[in-house]
């Protein structure tokens, strides 16, 4: 690696392991433990006794969300070598997932104003479900993403077979799974299930990732 590939591997790896970080605590932490699925009333009121920790949710999946572009721009950079089009068209399609979230964020944002306003349970699980619905769509595209991230890592020579394999594996489970939710609503519990057995792979694929690009950073010389 020279020095601008070093800094792209850190900058990206880095990013990687601070997004994983702020989703375990948006997403795992903050939304899984207010929001009770089914339960309106239940949710309003766990929102409403802690609704900072909810903005503080939001905060961190903006976050999310910034960490996502300067991860997209950081793959490109690593990558754009081997193959410029498909390293562009992987990030084009991260960049494109994270309008999607944008949107989500959005309805986050309006949940919780309609708990500081005292709108009905409805209007808030209304949000909440806009909210997982522009997630889940665009987790398809960030499937696609992974699926393009993980056949450049095949072809490249510093990246091991068995994690550009794990990260392909991740971008079909993504793809596969949300595909069938927004295909057909009325798989979305089978679907729930899989993803659920599946989450350790999934997850996996890019923290592995992270963790190899700054140790290969580091080893280089």
């Amino acid at each position: 690696m020279n020095s601008t590939q070093k800094k792209n591997s850190l900058l990206t790896g880095f990013s990687l392991l601070l997004m994983a970080g702020l989703a375990g605590y948006s997403y795992g932490f903050v939304y899984q433990q207010l929001v009770i699925p089914g339960d309106e009333v239940q949710t309003v009121q766990n929102i409403q006794n802690s609704l900072d920790q909810f903005h503080y949710g939001i905060a961190g999946w903006v976050g999310i969300l910034l960490l996502d572009v300067i991860v997209a721009i950081g793959f490109f950079q690593i990558f754009k070598a081997q193959n410029i089009k498909l390293s562009l068209s992987s990030a084009i399609l991260r960049i494109a997932y994270c309008i999607f979230l944008v949107f989500g964020i959005n309805e986050l944002k309006h949940a919780a104003q309609a708990v500081s306003e005292l709108f009905s349970g409805g209007d808030v699980l209304g949000f909440l479900a806009g909210f997982e619905k522009y997630w889940s769509q665009g987790l398809i595209v960030f499937g696609l993403h992974l699926i393009g991230i993980g056949f450049l890592s095949w072809k490249s020579a510093f990246i091991p077979k068995i994690l550009a394999g794990l990260v392909t594996f991740a971008g079909l489970c993504y793809f596969i799974i949300h595909g069938g939710k927004a295909l057909n609503p009325s798989w979305d519990s089978m679907l729930t299930q899989a993803e659920t057995y599946l989450a350790l792979p999934m997850g996996l694929g890019e923290i592995a990732m992270a963790i190899w690009l700054i140790v290969a950073a580091f080893k280089s010389k």
